[in-house]
């Protein structure tokens, strides 16, 4: 089982509980790792980087992976502050605290406050429904972020899914020789395999 949870909520013990009710994996949105980011897409108190760290190592000590998203593009981001968020992807990736991600271009859907606060400013660059998919086209444009400087950190944001990517597989292929060698039991010991 897997659920996505927001991780302000969670525990060592909430997640204990989980793991042993069968869950696997938990998806997570992480969004930013810039207080000012946070604050543009109403985080709050929701947002706080050091629970955020503990929750990720309690649950690599209990063997529950871990899933989380994040955003390039959105309100009160700059090229700065989403550069912290890739070092963040990349320190919680290194680390082995995440088991997947995903990565997203903060787009602003027709309808919704955050189109309309971006249709006020001016801040859209295309009217093209096609676009609005936040994962090909960068939508937006703010005075202290070019769309060009923002396609540019979700681009960078992609490299890392090889590094994620080598960490799974590493992981696999030790389970899967572990229980090989659970499978052949004392024929190894006695050097029948």
């Amino acid at each position: 089982i897997d659920a996505m949870c927001a991780y302000a909520t969670l525990d060592r013990e909430m997640m204990q509980a989980m793991k042993d009710a069968g869950y696997y994996l938990l998806r997570v949105g992480i969004e930013t790792a810039a207080s000012s980011c946070a604050a543009g897409v109403n985080l709050g108190a929701k947002h706080n980087i050091k629970k955020l760290q503990q929750v990720l190592r309690d649950a690599k000590d209990i063997g529950l992976k871990m899933y989380g998203t994040f955003t390039f593009g959105a309100p009160g981001s700059t090229f700065a502050s989403d550069q912290e968020t890739l070092a963040l992807m990349e320190e919680l990736i290194n680390k082995e605290l995440l088991w997947r991600y995903q990565t997203s271009i903060c787009t602003p859907q027709p309808g919704t406050p955050y189109y309309k606060w971006a249709q006020e400013k001016g801040y859209l660059r295309s009217e093209n429904a096609r676009e609005f998919d936040g994962g090909n086209f960068v939508v937006v444009e703010y005075p202290q972020y070019p769309q060009e400087q923002i396609g540019q950190n979700y681009t960078e944001s992609q490299s890392f899914y090889d590094i994620a990517l080598r960490n799974r597989f590493r992981h696999k292929s030790y389970e899967s020789v572990e229980r090989w060698k659970e499978h052949c039991g004392s024929d190894i010991k006695n050097g029948k395999v």
